[in-house]
């Protein structure tokens, strides 16, 4: 059996022999706003060799949405050949996609860490962490198809572009016969065709010690975290979209990260996490108004699992993942030993509500919370396990709270989505990733 050690803490995913860290930002007094407009010049970047020119674009603004007025849900079922990417309806009728190529799953060291719509909802992004490498899957809903985007690196996928049909993408290791497909910067990576321009890092920072980018809303500047190594904390960076005016905004002895805009573009959340060799541990919570810089912290939230926050469409509500069980020594090293709630936070009244724990679905993992269009907030329950890699994955149940108006205590239903587990080396193995489309 295999196993794999963490080699540093952060906001952790499992990636070829060792652990990355996958998010930040960090507790530090900001002094400028971050959302800058960096104009619309192309300029002429130079990533590793004179011989290989690139023109960047200067933005990539928010398109228009037009999407289909039903619930839907993503998920990837674990079976003997594989992940099989499927589309749940809400009368939990269950429609297979494809397999994910190269037999991803067929390893119990397979995991999903991360399954996200396109702004636009023309593309799903499924990302893949094993022993054997990490990979980034596109499945394209007009067309019908899926493919590995993109085909010429192993990497990781960090955040949608705002106009839905880019990608930013974490390059570890280049594939294929073309060199100057590599380079060591942020790939801003088109989901149609795997295409792909290089942002080269300030400082002639290296991919491998980014942890987190994020476009802003506007679609013309990026937000960076980098850091340098176990103890050295995290910088934190803005830049246009085209590498132009990089500006260091600040240092941190933490790390933090994960990073969520609101929907209405004024508040950044974040979570900070510390720098220290433990897996998983509490972090927190914090946001910051990106009108004057100012941050606020909101409250103790689940640390090191990956867990994304999730913004309600008025940006008056986020959901989060909080740990229950933060003395136990085995949570901090066994992903499957997590015992958690979900909670909400209300900007309007400052309040933080448990919305659902195990005295609520009878489950003790209480895990990925997301808003959805029509303002109710679906999660996903899960069993604990002894698995001591991977996403410690088990049956699943997916629950809906209906949130009218303001999110009550208890207000948990009976599950929206229940999907039965596949038999598969004696053990029920359904992926708890998923995105609904409202």
């Amino acid at each position: 059996m295999k196993t794999l050690k963490p080699k540093r803490a952060g906001f952790f995913r499992m990636t070829p022999k060792k652990m990355i860290i996958a998010a930040a930002l960090a507790a530090g007094v900001i002094s400028i706003p971050i959302l800058g407009v960096y104009g619309y010049l192309n300029i002429t970047h130079n990533p590793n060799t004179a011989t290989h020119l690139i023109t960047l674009p200067a933005s990539y603004a928010p398109a228009a949405v037009n999407a289909a007025q039903q619930r839907i849900m993503y998920a990837l079922q674990r079976e003997p050949a594989g992940y099989m990417l499927e589309q749940v309806n809400s009368q939990n009728i269950s429609v297979p996609l494809g397999l994910l190529t190269n037999r991803f799953g067929a390893d119990d060291s397979d995991i999903i860490s991360a399954v996200k719509i396109s702004p636009n909802y023309q593309y799903v992004a499924i990302d893949g962490s094993g022993d054997h490498g990490d990979f980034v899957w596109i499945y394209n809903t007009s067309t019908k198809s899926l493919s590995m985007t993109p085909s010429n690196a192993i990497g990781e996928f960090l955040n949608w572009m705002p106009d839905g049909q880019h990608f930013l993408f974490k390059p570890f290791i280049p594939m294929g016969p073309n060199p100057l497909a590599w380079n060591e910067g942020v790939w801003i990576v088109n989901a149609k065709d795997g295409s792909h321009v290089n942002v080269a890092l300030p400082q002639n920072l290296t991919s491998s010690q980014l942890v987190d980018a994020i476009s802003a809303p506007s679609g013309s500047s990026l937000l960076l975290s980098v850091s340098q190594g176990l103890g050295l904390g995290s910088e934190v960076w803005s830049m246009g979209v085209n590498g132009a005016q990089p500006q260091q905004m600040f240092n941190s002895k933490q790390i933090v990260g994960l990073f969520s805009w609101a929907p209405n573009g004024q508040r950044l959340a974040y979570q900070t996490i510390q720098d220290t060799d433990v897996a998983f541990q509490s972090g927190g919570l914090w946001l910051m108004n990106t009108a004057n810089a100012q941050r606020t912290y909101v409250a103790a939230i689940d640390g090191g699992h990956g867990y994304t926050v999730s913004w309600s469409p008025n940006s008056e509500n986020l959901a989060f993942v909080t740990r229950l069980n933060t003395s136990s020594q085995i949570a901090n090293s066994q992903a499957g030993a997590l015992i958690s709630a979900i909670q909400n936070y209300s900007l309007l009244s400052g309040a933080v509500t448990t919305i659902a724990g195990p005295q609520q679905t009878g489950e003790p993992r209480n895990i990925q919370p997301n808003w959805t269009a029509d303002n109710n907030l679906v999660f996903t329950s899960m069993s604990a396990s002894s698995q001591k890699y991977g996403a410690a994955l088990t049956s699943a149940e997916f629950w809906l709270v209906s949130a009218h108006g303001a999110v009550q205590t208890n207000s948990v239903t009976t599950p929206l989505f229940t999907i039965e587990p596949l038999t598969f080396a004696n053990a029920a193995n359904v992926s708890a990733m998923y995105d609904l489309q409202g």
